[in-house]
């Protein structure tokens, strides 16, 4: 008997209690470092995410790890609902001189758990 197993990997989780968990591959991409801030912006259905001198305070979770951790309510809300969502990212764009990350929420992978 042959076990499979899916373990599907989402880089950025918003949970019900307004902390959001940033992956390392997100971190790696916009080069989030423990102390940066991000923020989200909406431009139309896209949802971005950007490092921003004005945004929300990333925690690093562990000393060795690459792992974030944000906690912003008001982001949280606004974005799920304050529900569980995980979400996987799309590409990199440039816009004004910013580094930025599409967030594809077409899909939320915590409701296939």
């Amino acid at each position: 008997m042959v076990a499979t197993f899916s373990k599907l990997r989402t880089e950025i989780t918003f949970r019900e209690d307004g902390i959001i968990e940033l992956s390392s591959k997100l971190a790696d991409v916009l080069g989030i470092e423990n102390g940066d801030r991000v923020t989200f912006v909406k431009d139309g259905e896209e949802l971005y995410i950007m490092k921003d001198d004005n945004g929300a305070l990333c925690i690093q979770t562990t000393k060795a790890g690459r792992f974030f951790r944000v906690s912003w309510v008001d982001a949280c809300r606004k974005i799920t609902g304050l529900k569980m969502s995980k979400y996987k990212i799309g590409e990199v764009i440039y816009k004004d001189e910013h580094k930025m990350v599409t967030i594809i929420t077409r899909r939320n992978y915590a409701e296939t758990n």
